[in-house]
């Protein structure tokens, strides 16, 4: 069960104590890996070579550099954000949530290297490395989730059925967006231009304001029938 993390509390019997043991640790490690990985972005900034000095044209010398570090910032904090929502309403982790949790912070160790791509090779060609980037993380988030879905006692008892999937359907629908965005790109060999990022992304955005709709029609249906 979470608890205060590290706490000396020596009282409290063993399983309890290495249940939330694991839980803590977990968390500390993944939010070091976060940590580490928004600030090897900024660390690899390269300095512009022709710069004059003036604010005005720092944005075309850095501006590829600038541009890889955006995405790779993104995708960095929306993955923070999604973990972080997932973890805050487990109570325990087991083996499987580990493994699963540890391959989440692998390819989130990758974002540097992505935002390299994005910079060197460019922003359309990096893009699909990118897109696989994301859906990848995104699958791995929706397995950790239906794993705790099906395990009782994993979950919070306050976070309700239609909460419960609510959050399957808008990381699940996310994942398979992007997912299918990088293997059409894969297969047909093809680079992602912008348009399809975008479109990406607004299919991305209705689908998460579907979910909380749904959820909200949800919550006003149960809040009638408890009243009746």
């Amino acid at each position: 069960m979470a608890g205060e993390l590290e706490s000396l509390h020596g009282n409290e019997p063993l399983a309890a104590r290495i249940e939330r043991h694991d839980y803590d640790r977990m968390v500390m490690l993944s939010d070091g890996v976060f940590a580490i990985a928004i600030t090897l972005l900024a660390l690899e900034l390269p300095l512009p070579h022709a710069w004059d000095g003036r604010l005005q044209s720092l944005a075309v010398a850095a501006g590829p550099a600038l541009l890889g570090y955006l995405f790779a910032f993104l995708i960095v904090g929306a993955f923070w954000l999604m973990h972080r929502r997932i973890y805050a309403q487990l109570l325990r982790v087991d083996r499987f949530v580990s493994v699963i949790t540890l391959a989440i912070l692998g390819l989130v160790g990758l974002s540097p290297f992505i935002a390299r791509l994005v910079t060197e090779i460019g922003p359309t060609k990096g893009m699909v490395a990118y897109v696989a980037l994301v859906s990848s993380v995104t699958f791995l988030q929706v397995v950790l989730w239906f794993y705790a879905m099906n395990r009782p006692g994993m979950i919070h008892a306050e976070v309700t059925a239609a909460e419960r999937r609510s959050v399957l359907f808008r990381f699940g629908s996310i994942a398979l967006v992007w997912g299918a965005l990088a293997l059409w790109a894969v297969l047909r060999d093809e680079t992602l231009k912008g348009e399809l990022i975008a479109a990406a992304a607004v299919i991305s955005l209705a689908i998460r304001r579907l979910s909380l709709h749904l959820l909200g029609k949800n919550a006003d249906s149960g809040s009638a029938a408890a009243a009746d």
